[in-house]
């Protein structure tokens, strides 16, 4: 919200995408939802297209699975204005905490 205040969520739409969410990013421009999570400690990443705030369904995803980067606990992730995205990930007992840079 723009102004300060009480404010209360409600939930419009579930969706289950077969993990722990950890981080999500909207890109108006290209309609793209993309959420960041992992299961069994292994990352993942959920690519929606053509995505609708007013009418959140998940008609058009796609999971990506990173079963090379287990046991990297992803945090957060963000749209990178040349295309990529940013990942960040937090210390684990197999991986530092780390900024990544990728594309898909």
């Amino acid at each position: 919200p723009a102004s300060p205040g009480t404010y209360t969520a409600r939930l419009r739409y579930r969706a289950d995408v077969g993990g722990l969410v950890t981080g999500a990013s909207w890109a108006a421009e290209t309609r793209e939802l993309l959420l960041l999570g992992y299961t069994d400690y292994t990352p993942f990443l959920v690519v929606v297209s053509g995505f609708d705030p007013e009418n959140p369904v998940f008609r058009d995803s796609r999971k990506i699975r990173f079963a090379e980067f287990f046991g990297a606990h992803t945090e957060a992730i963000c749209h990178a204005a040349d295309g990529s995205v940013l990942v960040s990930c937090e210390t684990s007992p197999l991986i530092k905490a780390t900024l990544y840079k990728a594309r898909y």
